[in-house]
């Protein structure tokens, strides 16, 4: 699908950016892959605080809606 292309653009420049990690999530929960949503959802976690510290323009506007998905997957 055209969210996982966008997912692959996004990561090849920037490898552990957090929009590509939750395009990759959604497209794991709408398919209902459990394997490629932990997966997804590891990744997340994995990559939030280091890339938050990087201050990116994209992670400043989604700043309250990538908090609020990090404490819904922290506590899953």
């Amino acid at each position: 699908p055209a969210a996982l292309a966008l997912a692959d653009t996004i990561q090849a420049e920037s490898k552990d950016n957090l929009l590509g990690d939750l395009l990759r999530l959604e497209v794991a929960q709408a398919r209902k892959d459990r394997a490629a949503e932990s997966r997804a959802r590891t990744a997340f976690l994995d990559h939030y605080d280091a890339q938050l510290a990087l201050r990116r323009p994209e992670y400043e506007e989604h700043k309250a809606m990538l908090a609020d998905l990090q404490k819904r997957l922290a506590t899953q």
